[in-house]
């Protein structure tokens, strides 16, 4: 049986931490090894995870991050009814998603595209070889690429092209590593 939770940092006004999870306790012990505070549950509502986003949008007008939400007097009054036993389950709202924030993309230039695209190029031609083969491949280049947005990417293309091809003809010559059996982790 789920259960819907509510856990804060002991000694400290919030945040509160709406979730669900079958033990409760178990999940308190896991965050508790992340967070830099000891917590501890507040209140517990039987529910799985429909009920948990029910709760995510009574709250959300104190929503601060992921499912943790600032102290109000109605957050605290409804864990209080929980604790009491006097809590009506159907004052709950239609369950909503939590906002999330677009991920900011904006370092992906066209020259952060390229030169990742080039490192894993050449590692995937490092790898390839046995691994003292490795130690004698030039890959110095692939270290010294630096930055190609200041190079201008066009410029640079043709030279970091002829040196993985050189890389490709300098590995293709080498012993190759041997697979690994599948069952091998």
């Amino acid at each position: 049986m789920k259960w819907v939770y509510f856990i804060k940092p002991i000694g400290m006004d919030g945040p509160i931490k709406i979730g669900c999870s079958y033990s409760p306790d178990q999940r308190r012990k896991t965050l508790e090894f992340w967070s830099p505070f000891p917590l501890e549950i507040l209140a517990e509502w039987q529910g799985g995870a429909v009920v948990e986003r029910q709760f995510h949008a009574m709250f959300s007008a104190s929503h601060r991050h992921h499912e943790w939400f600032d102290v109000t007097d109605e957050l605290l009054a409804v864990i209080s009814q929980i604790k009491a036993g006097t809590f009506d389950g159907s004052t709950l709202p239609d369950p909503q998603q939590l906002p999330r924030k677009a991920k900011d993309l904006s370092y992906m230039t066209a020259g952060w595209k390229y030169e990742r695209s080039v490192r894993t190029r050449i590692d995937n031609i490092v790898f390839s070889v046995d691994l003292e083969a490795a130690k004698a491949l030039d890959t110095r280049f692939a270290r010294d690429i630096g930055d190609l947005d200041d190079l201008g990417v066009e410029l640079a293309r043709p030279a970091v092209e002829a040196k993985i091809a050189e890389l490709r003809a300098q590995a293709a010559t080498m012993p190759r590593r041997r697979p690994r059996p599948r069952w091998a982790a």
